[in-house]
């Protein structure tokens, strides 16, 4: 098995890699307005014990605390998993966690399918512009 967690993942999103997956899940064209709507002009302030630092505008990223946050982020995610479920190989996720889990009869095997696996999840990270938190898994 090899799990995986994505760092920072509502932090990281791209705005529009999430809109691209929406339409390309066909989806109405409204509901990726909407979605667009919802992510534009939003802003954040940063604040340090007393320190407030002032109001700084995001173009990336999706609201923690949202309950359209975690919906949305798994539109964002669910481009990898039907690449990572084949064969004797299944792929769950739950947000910005991953567990790939294969079986044979040779661990060397097993080894090899997951290292395709991770390099599949390498490269949907590279287009996607996340990364991974090796320690929390």
């Amino acid at each position: 098995m090899l799990s995986l967690d994505i760092s920072g993942a509502f932090d990281n999103v791209s705005h529009e890699r999430l809109i691209y997956n929406i339409r390309d899940a066909r989806l109405p064209q409204w509901v990726a307005e909407y979605i667009r709507s919802f992510l534009t002009n939003r802003t954040t302030t940063v604040m340090l014990g007393t320190h407030e630092d002032g109001v700084r505008s995001t173009t990336s990223g999706i609201p923690q605390g949202s309950t359209l946050s975690p919906i949305l982020f798994l539109f964002l995610a669910s481009t990898i998993l039907p690449q990572l479920n084949a064969g004797a190989t299944t792929a769950i996720g739950f947000v910005d966690d991953t567990n790939i889990l294969t079986f044979s009869r040779s661990t060397e095997a097993n080894c090899r399918v997951l290292e395709r696996a991770n390099e599949k999840w390498m490269t949907w990270a590279r287009t996607h512009g996340a990364t991974f938190a090796p320690e929390k898994c």
